[in-house]
């Protein structure tokens, strides 16, 4: 049979005297069934069989009991009984051996000796270092999330913003893009990933550079048809040639087409 203390004192302390008397019997019957660390497993069975009321007791009302300042709930779903361990030991001291009973329930509900000083003055550390637990979670969770939206495009003025190595990094992966560009200009792969990066470069010194890859993508065609912009075309034995001789070139073509087709009609006459 477990012996205790009996705080008299408590029947002229106001939160006491305003409780209903179901209530003041659960008050007794927490401090009398917890373990000797005033932590008490809820069974709420033996607990109304115990009262013996009409209305059954809930585990809110134990809670909210003198403001919530006599009992506070465990993260495992137990209830401790604040101001338990100094009123019946006083403060814990590890040299005591009646108190390494109650030190190793303290480890084994997950509660720190810290946590029970300045319950005499209601101070509701457990709930404290639970709130603060809590708020720690909450830090790393925000810390997360902000690496997650570093790794990610970031939004301005509803526009996705990259950084200049992101943007080239992702036209030139749009092979079937750049292709297309080559074929349009004439030119090469290569001459149009040059154009690219003369292209980013001038957006970014600009600061022109928050827009979307399909509004650059677009931007881009439109740049490259200025002469001022295109690369020089290369011959096929490596040596390049200016705008001047590509265009000479492509009226030579046309003249020995006008000639041949004159010459096809004088053969059929």
């Amino acid at each position: 049979m477990k012996k205790r203390f009996r705080d008299t004192s408590k029947f002229d302390k106001s939160w006491y005297m305003s409780l209903p008397p179901r209530l003041k019997c659960a008050v007794d019957f927490l401090h009398d069934k917890c373990d000797n660390s005033g932590v008490w497993e809820p069974n709420y069975t033996l607990l109304n069989m115990s009262v013996n009321d009409r209305k059954k007791i809930t585990e809110s009302e134990i809670l909210t009991v003198d403001a919530g300042r006599q009992f506070t709930k465990l993260n495992s779903g137990k209830i401790f009984c604040l101001g338990f361990i100094e009123f019946q030991c006083g403060e814990l001291n590890h040299k005591c051996k009646p108190h390494l009973q109650i030190l190793g329930l303290l480890k084994k509900h997950g509660i720190e000796l810290e946590d029970f000083k300045g319950y005499a003055k209601g101070i509701d550390r457990v709930q404290e270092k639970e709130k603060e637990k809590e708020k720690e979670k909450e830090k790393e969770k925000e810390k997360e999330k902000e690496k997650e939206e570093e790794s990610q495009p970031q939004l301005f003025g509803q526009k996705i913003i990259y950084n200049p190595e992101e943007i080239l990094q992702k036209l030139k992966s749009n092979f079937q893009w750049v292709e297309k560009c080559a074929r349009l200009y004439g030119l090469t792969v290569e001459q149009v990933e040059k154009m690219i990066d003369k292209f980013i470069l001038e957006q970014d010194t600009k600061t022109n550079l928050n827009r979307s890859l399909a509004e650059l993508s677009e931007h881009f065609v439109s740049w490259a048809k200025k002469p001022e912009n295109q690369v020089e075309k290369t011959k096929k034995n490596g040596n390049s040639i200016n705008k001047t001789e590509a265009r000479t070139g492509r009226m030579a073509n046309s003249e020995i087409k006008r000639f041949l087709s004159e010459r096809s009609e004088e053969q059929s006459e």
